[in-house]
């Protein structure tokens, strides 16, 4: 748990640090912070969607099996 050590503590990882920007480290006070946490959610929940979606569609007899199961 690096995040809950004052920065001075911290380890840094290098490529991994870049990566996620120091992540544990979100200001939810900042509005650009939560506009993109809100962005980033919906995104995802879209991609879900649609990957469901196309699974479904492609593979043979599921949508069949799954009014079978209703």
């Amino acid at each position: 748990m690096a995040f809950l050590l004052p920065p001075e503590q911290q380890v840094r990882h290098g490529s991994l640090d870049r990566l996620l920007g120091g992540a544990a480290r979100l200001d939810l006070a900042a509005t650009a912070v939560r506009v993109r946490l809100a962005i980033t959610g919906a995104t995802l929940a879209v991609i879900g969607h649609a990957g469901s979606w196309l699974a479904l569609r492609l593979t043979p007899g599921a949508m069949s099996r799954l009014g079978e199961a209703s």
